[in-house]
């Protein structure tokens, strides 16, 4: 196996703690590509979490890096290898490794796969802009379906629906499409669609207690689709409930509508902030 050399930082974060998560990551997403020495002329970012307690995870940043000499002395190293005891691990389309590990005690899971090209983190299309509605959204959510059937699994893929602004007839949102992925449980999810899916222009974040995958035109390219993967049953599922209550009352969809353009002006380079505020909106129209 190809040794893999990881140069970031460490830390324990109290769960949903925007205010010290946004930074730590957002320092080491600017820091990492200009001053370590990257695999290539595309970095690439892996980040693990191993839970602590009920109420905080340790989170590890770092970007893979071609050897460990000369680089930043504050820094912290890891080497994944044939050594590593592996939870899993497999290939990537590129040849890269990619898994989950054990060390000291802690089970390591992955928690986000990113490239980055010279100019560092992928930043096109991560503002929040609404748009009015385009009728060929329902095509483009089609034809992404199309591609996941036929090269995912039907054991792992069990189910496919359009959700979110663009699955409703008339509503102005962000013209990204939001796909819902039903699988048995996380743990087949990750080790099937990571390997398949992954890469340049498709980053995996296990992101709100379930795996999403943010598919973009290209290396750094505008945001093109979601899926956010998790068992039926999960709370992400309670996302349909929202969508048919849209698509059946008109007067509730102008008001999210308005809701939404709102929270655009207001948080329109903050996309965390974004959905943070329209989620009480959202839960206080979702059944189940």
């Amino acid at each position: 196996m190809t040794t893999t050399y990881l140069l970031g930082a460490e830390t324990i974060l109290r769960d949903g703690d925007l205010d010290a998560l946004m930074p730590f990551y957002g320092g080491l997403f600017d820091r990492l590509p200009r001053e370590a020495r990257h695999t290539g002329g595309i970095g690439r970012i892996l980040v693990y979490q191993s839970r602590v307690d009920a109420d905080s995870h340790r989170h590890r940043f770092a970007i893979e890096v071609d050897s460990l000499d000369d680089q930043p002395s504050d820094l912290t190293a890891w080497t994944l290898d044939d050594r590593t005891e592996w939870l899993w691990h497999d290939t990537l389309r590129d040849g890269r490794v990619v898994g989950e590990f054990r060390d000291d005690g802690a089970e390591w899971c992955l928690s986000g796969l990113t490239y980055l090209g010279l100019a560092g983190q992928p930043s096109a299309g991560d503002g929040v802009e609404i748009a009015d509605y385009d009728p060929g959204w329902p095509e483009r959510y089609a034809a992404l379906a199309a591609e996941l059937r036929a090269c995912l699994p039907a054991g792992v893929l069990l189910g496919l629906e359009h959700y979110g602004s663009t699955a409703v007839p008339g509503l102005p949102a962000k013209p990204v499409i939001d796909v819902l992925v039903e699988v048995p449980d996380f743990d087949i999810a990750k080790r099937a669609l990571i390997p398949r899916l992954a890469g340049e222009a498709c980053e995996a974040w296990w992101y709100d207690d379930h795996l999403v995958f943010i598919g973009r035109a290209g290396l750094g390219g505008v945001r093109t689709h979601h899926l956010h993967v998790a068992p039926r049953g999960h709370r992400v599922w309670q996302g349909l409930a929202f969508r048919d209550r849209l698509r059946a009352d008109v007067a509730l969809a102008n008001e999210y509508a308005q809701l939404k353009r709102g929270l655009a002006a207001a948080h329109g380079n903050d996309r965390e902030r974004y959905t943070a505020a329209k989620g009480e909106f959202v839960r206080r129209w979702t059944v189940g």
